[in-house]
């Protein structure tokens, strides 16, 4: 792998791990998909979603271009959709 592809992925894990610490124990908005639920296949995702196993534990989502494209309550962050945070009290 050369060296830009590897920092390309290090950023990557980063803001993925800085998505998932921000959220701490806030519970995410109510959703009627499981968008960010965990997965070992497709078939454990729903409503178009598809498990993407980049992550421990795979995490159902879909690509995206905007945040629109993840519905309420999601955000579209390096092509993928993740729950939003819900804010703190």
């Amino acid at each position: 792998m050369a060296r830009s592809n590897i920092e390309s992925a290090m950023r990557r894990w980063v803001l993925v791990a800085l998505i998932a610490a921000g959220c701490g124990n806030a519970p995410a908005p109510a959703r009627e998909d499981n968008l960010g639920a965990p997965c070992a296949g497709n078939g454990d995702c729903n409503h178009g979603l598809g498990c993407f196993a980049v992550e421990p534990g795979g995490s159902c989502s879909k690509s995206c271009t905007g945040d629109a494209a993840c519905g309420a309550g999601g955000v579209c962050a390096l092509g993928r959709c993740w729950l939003a945070c819900a804010a703190d009290g």
